[in-house]
């Protein structure tokens, strides 16, 4: 019969890791490890007692290399059937389809539903720096964080003209909750930071100030769904703020029809987000140019709207999040990936439209976040046997390794193309 001993191994395991200074993380070379909150990564060993039970060992590593080391050292200690360095599992689930899901073409063109099979956007935080946000939408508010309003300076980033909302909803909305439909990367947490106005209008400083409060509150993706023809070093500042930090800047290409570019999409680094249809065409609105990254839908876009509705929209606005949502679900399977390596990813793994080869209309295509998590986070390949130990020993050595005691089990068609909504001609003004 098996006994429960959580209550004395727990307390050796609380005496041993307080005792044990963290060990530096370091750089996997497999990105399916699986990391510990100080650093490092897990490294687990199956162990027979002397009755013929089995209990989990489990103790950290400082890096892929001294995890399998260790897990080796551990493989010819007495007892030990099996050791390893620990690989992510999750529920084999992708969330059921909300009610208005079907109506979301823009989910399948960027092929969201197969990169959930991969996981989901937990642990990230999607900065939307925009109009604000409906902060009671029943497909927002769960995944609310605190922000930011630079407009009136009260706290509360309220959306009064129904730009940021929409536009949060295609990143991030809540999935399998029974209402509206689903966001690329469901399960991300979204910070709202307001920086345009009831007329959709703003500043290019206010605009710095929100990339910078978002960097700040650990936003792991800025959202820019806005722009202007005029470049501003505040703004250009605040971006390399973020990019040297990790962040990946996502902004909207722009609406005019034009090849003039729009800032901040046209700084160097960020990722440049141009709109295509539910038949991948270009629409005309749709701005172009050597800056240009990728497109996205931005046609007929259905999404959240305040008051708790949805509506559709069009522009390059509604491409961006897209994009967004798709790094995001990147960045969560491929955490140490830096922002350039993923703004490189997503333009390398695109679904290439119009000529051949990358094009200033379609930049280097359409995203597809399946491909982007796959490009950037491989499913690891089936493990070695692992070394089995004499049938008579002691349990492998932890002197010096934290311990914790045996693993809990595992838990079990678009509308017809409008022209881009309106907005007010300030600079930067939503895209």
């Amino acid at each position: 019969m098996t006994r429960p001993l959580v209550a004395p191994v727990l307390a050796a395991v609380l005496a041993v890791a307080l005792a044990a200074p963290a060990a530096p993380a370091e750089a996997s070379t497999d990105a399916a490890v699986v990391p510990v909150p100080d650093g490092g990564v897990e490294v687990s060993a199956l162990v027979e007692r002397p009755d013929g039970t089995l209990v989990v060992r489990r103790s950290r590593a400082a890096g892929w290399r001294e995890g399998r080391a260790m897990a080796a050292r551990w493989a010819d200690g007495r007892g030990v059937l099996a050791a390893d360095v620990s690989v992510p599992v999750r529920a084999a689930q992708v969330p059921a389809p909300d009610p208005l899901q079907s109506q979301q073409w823009g989910l399948a063109a960027v092929r969201a539903d197969v990169a959930w099979e991969r996981g989901d956007a937990s642990g990230q935080l999607v900065a939307v720096v925009d109009s604000g946000v409906d902060l009671g939408h029943p497909d927002l508010a769960p995944a609310l964080v605190p922000g930011f309003d630079l407009v009136d300076g009260d706290g509360v980033p309220q959306d009064a003209n129904g730009h940021g909302t929409h536009v949060a909803g295609i990143a991030a909305a809540v999935a399998g909750n029974g209402t509206g439909g689903a966001g690329v990367a469901w399960r991300a947490r979204l910070l709202p930071v307001r920086v345009l106005d009831a007329s959709g209008g703003g500043s290019s400083s206010a605009v710095a100030e929100g990339v910078v409060k978002a960097v700040d509150a650990g936003a792991t993706v800025v959202n820019l769904s806005l722009g202007g023809p005029r470049s501003d070093s505040v703004l250009a500042g605040a971006v390399r703020y973020a990019l040297d930090r990790g962040v990946v800047v996502v902004a909207a290409a722009g609406n005019e029809g034009t090849s003039t570019p729009q800032y901040p999409a046209a700084y160097s680094g960020v990722v440049a987000v141009g709109a295509v249809d539910s038949k991948g065409v270009r629409p005309s609105f749709s701005n172009t140019g050597a800056h240009l990254a990728v497109v996205a839908p931005g046609v007929s876009v259905l999404s959240t709207l305040p008051g708790g509705g949805h509506g559709l929209m069009s522009g390059t606005s509604m491409a961006t999040p897209f994009v967004a949502g798709a790094a995001a679900l990147a960045r969560a399977a491929a955490p140490t990936a830096r922002a350039a390596d993923v703004r490189a990813a997503l333009m390398t793994t695109a679904v290439d439209l119009g000529p051949a080869g990358y094009d200033t209309a379609y930049g280097a295509g359409r995203v597809d976040a399946a491909a982007l998590v796959a490009h950037l986070a491989p499913a690891p390949e089936p493990a070695p046997e692992t070394a089995t130990a004499p049938e008579t020993a002691t349990a492998p050595e932890t002197a010096s390794e934290p311990v914790v005691e045996e693993s809990p089990s595992p838990s079990p068609s678009p509308s017809p193309s409008p022209s881009p909504s309106p907005s007010p001609t300030t600079s930067p003004s939503p895209s």
